[in-house]
C-alpha cells in the first residue's frame, strides 16, 4: 500500500542521508592512512 511505499522511500532517503555523511571507503581509507 501507499505506507509501505512510503516507508520504503523513507529508508532509503535516510540510508542516503548517513552515506553522505559517513561513506565506509573513505572511513576505511582513513584507518588505512594512520
Amino acid at each position: 500500500g501507499h505506507i509501505e511505499d512510503r516507508s520504503i522511500e523513507l529508508g532509503w532517503e535516510v540510508m542516503d542521508t548517513l552515506l553522505d555523511l559517513e561513506p565506509p571507503k573513505v572511513i576505511e581509507e582513513e584507518i588505512q592512512a594512520t
